[in-house]
Parts: structure tokens; C-alpha cells; sequence
């Protein structure tokens, strides 16, 4: 403010300046047009156009209403210019987001409302001036009032157009921008999918404001894809960002916060907070059992089993929680009530629904961390029939991955320990197949599969098979350049390197009878009558008088608890 007069915001390319003196009585509807047209000027940037409209709408809107005093004049300039300042220096939590600033279309609508109330009354001051001064000439004030209105109206269908034309083009953007971060989250491309959603996020922050629920929804994704990154800090600041949006703008109990609320669980499962992820897990799972009970009441049946599957799928996450802590009692209790509300669930839904595989596969998960459990028990028995029927599941819907590869693998070492050498051998040898298939035959998994092989040969009495493994895998794991940047190529070449030293000698070594009857019927396939097993050279002290022989099994695969979340949302 000087001397009285305002300043509009200027853009980066041009200055343009609309005073306004506030002592001055409110001026005609001429005038404030006449104003408007002066302020439409080009600045070089398209950009910088759009906020000049915001700004430009606010001195009309000033100008022309016949009700504001000069006080009032002078606050709606100062709230245009608020609004201009905070679409100018919008950032995210964490990252300074580079972005275009947007007209909100409230300012649009003002202007449009401000213009017609502003028209009508003029028209009806000027009208009953005609009706007193010259009523004997009625043509002239129809066709001063009509140009009026016309000009406003041709200025309501310019800013209307301008308005309707961004958003097309930003909700084309948005929906654009929200494909690629999918397909690139997908592929695993972390950090080219998180740049897609912040530009996302800044985009929606300038056009509707930092609290709106769309930047909610953006906040949202950006944590999935932070937590999938590994970069926990940044994910728990974006997913509480957006919980709190998610509160003020639905509501405390909405479903949506539960959503949130689970991301911010997992994000904290995986910094070890388990206190902390259980409290929040607790908290989703109230919200969940608030939203089925409403369902229940009067959703129909869909909607109904769509809630349970939300309820398992939290209760799940908390018997994760009790996984990694190491309470595995109440781990294996909670997971078993997950897997009698899933098959409930699964049985009412028909095989064409669209959510019938989901909740299959949620069906295998569950399975798969039951296995887990009673792997770290030694149940290898209960842990092969919950791997196998999980496998089986994976295995109809899903091609081979990650996911199968983990389940088959985990299968395999339990039959190992099962003593079911046979099967496991089998397991295994498909595990290298597609690990082959996927990654290539010199990839560093394969090395380990091989390994895990000759393990299984050797205890075969097999050593001639064993060797032929483990030399291939000492191959690769001697070219492989990243266990150099690890540090780990001396160690895992050592071992291999000593498994080959071991089978040499027990090839080389002139055997004992003892050793002959066993090899032979070890390599016979004779089994043992009462378990059926494959006999093997385990445990028989005979056999080799090398304990590091006895040391020489398959590593045990990763069995961490796999979590349910990690659901975008299109912003």
C-alpha cells in the first residue's frame, strides 16, 4: 500500500500494475471493464498468464462492486494476493517440488458472480435514471444496458474457456503422469516413479491449496513408493502428512485414514518400531471394524465381504508385528483367525469377480507366513503343507517372480529338512530354471541354488554331481562384480572353495566297507520303510571322517512376513 493505492501481483516476465484509489467513490460498470482490459495484457509466459487472471479478477472484483466499502476493497486485494503468494511458493515435506502455478477456479467463480451481480444492478440504477430523466425514449437504455451485459458476458465466456481449457489439460497431465509412476513403480524403478508423483503432488498443491483431499491422496502414494524404496524417513513424513489431511477433510473414522494409517504401520514395522506399528495397526483396525459394521448393517453382501477382506488384511499386518518380535504363539494365533476369515470370505465370492484372485493370492500370503512360523518352530511337516498349498495358488495366478521364487525355495529347504531329499532336489532344480529363465544363468541367485544342490548331492553320496555344481557356482561367484562392492566375494568364494575340498577327498579317498554298503545304498534309491525317506549319509560317522562334511546344507531362504498395504490411489 502507497499513498492509498494498491498493487496487483506481477508475473516473472512482465509488470503489471491496476491502482486503485480507495478514497475514490465505487466507480461504473464502464470503468471497471475499462480496467479489466487494461490488465489483459500478454506476458510472454503462459504460465505466468494464468496467475495474472487470478490477480486481474481480484482489482475487477474490487472495482466493481456497487456493496464493498474501501476497507473491504482493500482486503480482497490482499487475499488475491495471498492466494497468488502461496501458489508461488508451494513445496513438499521433504523435497522442493518444481511445478506450474494454477488459477484455483474459486477465483473464476467470484469473478463470474461479482460481474453479473455488478451488471444487474447497474442496469436497474441506470434503468430507473432513464425511467425519471427520459421517459419518452425507452430504445436508449435497452441498448446501453445490452452492449453491457454482452461485454460482460463475452468476459464471463473468456475467463469460463481459459478455466475449462487448463483443467482438461491438467487432468490429462495428472492421469498421464499417474500411468507412467504405476507402470515404473511396477517395473521396480523406484526413484523415476517417486519424481512422477511428486510432480503429481505439486501440481494438485498449487492448484487446490496443501490440505485439499486430493494432495492427501498424492501424499499417500508418494509414501508407498518411499517405503518400497527403502527411504523410511521421508515415507513416515509424507504418510502422517497425509493422515492428518485425511482427518480434516473426511473425518477422524473414514476409511481412507485407516488406508493411511496402515502405510504409516508398515513404515514403521520396517524401522523396527514395534510398539509403535502395533499402536497404529490397532488404531486402523478399529477403523476397519467401525466401516464393516456399518456394511453389515446396510451395505449389501459385496461390500460386506469387501469389508472382512480390509479387516484380515490389517489383522494380518499385526501378526507380522508379533513375527518380527519374536512372539510366535501369538503370531501363529492371529494368522489363523486371518486365514478362517479369508476362506470365509472366498467361499462367497464368485470365481469371476474381480476380487476373487486377490484375495486368493492375500489367501497364499497368509499361508506363506503360517509356513514361516512353523519353520522357526522345526514344524517342517506343518511348514511343507502351508508352503505347498501356497505354491500351488501362486504358482494358477501368478507368473514366475520374487514372490513364487521365495515360496518354492522355502518349500524346497523344508523337505530338506523333511529329509524328503528326493522332493527337495526336484524343488530346487526348478528354482534354478527360473531364476535361469528370469535373470540369466550367471546371475548370483543361481549360485546359491547351485550350491544348495551339490549340498543335497553330497548327502546322496553323489560327489561327482556335487562337484559339477559347486564348480559352476564358484565361476560366478568370481566374475560377479558386485560382491566385490560388498565385500563378501573373499567369504562366499571360501566356502565354495572348501565344500570343493571336501568332496575331492571324500572322491579320492580309498572307502572303507562300511562306506561302500552305504553308498550303495544310498545311491540305490532305498528308503527307508518306515518313514519313507531316501537314505542318505547324514548322521553316519562312517561315511566321512571329515566333520565339515556334516556342515554342508542348503542356506535357509528369507522368510520375512509379508505385509499387506501398498495400494495407489489415482490423486
Amino acid at each position: 500500500v502507497q499513498g492509498g493505492e494498491r498493487v496487483c501481483p506481477t508475473s516473472a516476465n512482465a509488470t503489471t500494475t491496476a491502482a486503485i484509489n480507495v478514497d475514490k467513490a465505487v466507480p461504473s460498470k464502464d470503468e471497471a471493464l475499462s480496467r479489466y482490459a487494461v490488465l489483459k495484457v500478454d506476458t510472454g509466459a503462459a504460465t505466468d498468464a494464468t496467475i495474472d487472471d487470478d490477480a486481474q479478477g481480484a482489482v475487477v472484483e474490487a472495482a466493481i462492486s456497487p456493496s464493498q466499502s474501501a476497507s473491504e476493497h482493500s482486503n480482497t486485494i490482499e487475499h488475491s494476493q495471498n492466494n497468488f503468494s502461496r501458489a508461488r511458493s508451494t513445496g513438499t515435506i521433504n523435497t522442493v517440488l518444481s511445478m506450474r502455478s494454477e488459477v484455483l477456479v474459486e477465483d473464476f467463480e467470484t469473478l463470474e458472480s461479482t460481474l453479473e451481480d455488478s451488471t444487474e444492478a447497474e442496469g436497474e440504477r441506470e434503468d430507473g435514471n432513464h425511467d425519471i430523466e427520459d421517459s419518452d425514449d425507452t430504445s436508449m437504455p435497452d441498448d446501453a444496458g445490452s452492449r453491457k451485459k454482452r461485454a460482460a458476458k463475452k468476459i464471463r465466456g473468456r475467463s469460463r474457456g481459459r478455466r475449462d481449457r487448463r483443467y482438461k489439460v491438467n487432468e490429462k497431465r495428472l492421469r498421464d503422469g499417474h500411468r507412467r509412476a504405476c507402470k515404473l513403480l511396477k517395473n521396480g524403478d523406484f526413484d523415476k516413479a517417486l519424481v512422477e508423483f511428486e510432480s503429481i503432488l505439486g501440481l494438485l498443491m498449487s492448484s487446490f491449496g496443501e490440505s485439499h483431499r486430493r494432495v492427501g491422496t498424492a501424499l499417500h502414494n508418494v509414501a508407498i513408493v518411499n517405503i518400497r524404496a527403502n527411504h523410511l524417513d521421508d515415507a513416515i513424513d509424507a504418510i502422517e502428512e497425509a493422515v492428518r489431511i485425511r482427518k480434516e477433510v473426511h473425518g477422524p473414522d473414514h476409511p481412507k485414514v485407516a488406508d493411511s494409517l496402515v502405510e504409516l504401520g508398515i513404515a514403521l514395522l520396517s524401522q523396527k518400531e514395534f510398539e509403535d506399528s502395533l499402536e497404529i495397526f490397532n488404531e486402523a483396525l478399529e477403523l476397519k471394524e467401525i466401516d464393516l459394521a456399518e456394511e453389515a448393517r446396510h451395505g449389501t453382501d459385496e461390500e460386506r465381504i469387501h469389508c472382512v477382506l480390509q479387516v484380515s488384511k490389517v489383522l494380518s499386518n499385526i501378526g507380522c508385528v508379533y513375527f518380527e518380535f519374536g512372539s510366535l504363539d501369538k503370531a501363529q494365533k492371529t494368522y489363523e483367525d486371518v486365514l478362517e476369515m479369508q476362506k470365509e470370505a472366498v467361499e462367497e465370492i464368485v470365481e469371476r469377480d474381480p476380487e476373487y484372485k486377490q484375495t486368493k493370492l492375500s489367501l497364499a500370503s497368509t499361508m506363506c507366513n503360517l509356513g514361516y512360523v512353523h519353520m522357526d518352530n522345526s514344524d517342517w511337516d506343518d511348514a511343507i503343507d502351508f508352503f505347498d498349498e501356497a505354491y500351488s495358488i501362486q504358482s494358477r495366478y501368478l507368473s514366475p517372480g520374487t514372490m513364487t521364487l521365495n515360496t518354492l525355495e522355502n518349500l524346497a529347504y523344508a523337505n530338506y529338512k523333511e529329509k524328503n531329499l528326493d522332493i527337495a532336489m526336484d524343488m530346487y532344480k526348478e528354482v534354478l530354471s527360473d531364476q535361469t529363465d528370469l535373470y540369466g544363468k550367471y546371475d548370483i541367485s543361481c549360485a546359491q541354488t547351485r550350491t544348495n544342490i551339490a549340498c543335497i548331492h553330497i548327502k546322496s553320496c553323489e560327489y561327482q554331481d556335487a562337484l559339477d555344481q559347486l564348480d559352476v557356482a564358484e565361476d560366478i561367484l568370481a566374475e560377479d562384480i558386485l560382491l566385490d562392492v560388498l565385500g563378501t566375494k573373499s567369504r562366499r568364494l571360501k566356502k565354495i572353495r572348501d565344500m570343493i575340498a571336501c568332496v575331492q577327498y571324500e572322491m579320492l579317498k580309498f572307502p572303507s566297507v562300511g562306506e561302500i554298503f552305504n553308498r550303495a545304498m544310498t545311491k540305490g534309491g532305498v528308503k527307508n520303510p518306515i518313514t519313507q525317506n531316501l537314505l542318505c549319509s547324514c548322521g553316519n560317522g562312517e561315511v566321512s571322517d571329515l566333520e565339515a562334511m556334516k556342515k554342508f546344507q542348503p542356506a535357509r531362504p528369507e522368510s520375512s512376513s509379508k505385509l499387506s498395504g501398498h495400494r495407489i490411489s489415482v490423486a
